[in-house]
């Protein structure tokens, strides 16, 4: 089982993975200006975030054991509170 988290590191939001069991380390899966601290798991070993950096309002997957994310697709969030 596995933990992931959102946190900023120079400047930039990076998904941080850890798992549960034993005396892992922490590792960073994804680097982007801004990438939402609501992320979400499809199964044991992917996630599912939503990053609107500067010219990017996109949904991307990717696996905690490594790999290149890839675009899901364009979205369009809802502003609720302005």
């Amino acid at each position: 089982s596995k933990a992931a988290w959102v946190e900023e590191r120079d400047g930039k939001n990076v998904i941080v993975v850890r798992s549960l069991s034993g005396a892992s380390e922490s590792k960073i899966i994804a680097t982007a200006d801004s990438i939402s601290s609501d992320i979400n798991w499809i199964g044991n070993d992917t996630i599912v975030y939503y990053d609107n950096s500067p010219g990017q309002s996109s949904d991307f997957v990717i696996s905690t054991e490594g790999g290149e994310s890839h675009k899901i697709s364009d979205v369009t969030r809802p502003q609720l509170f302005n």
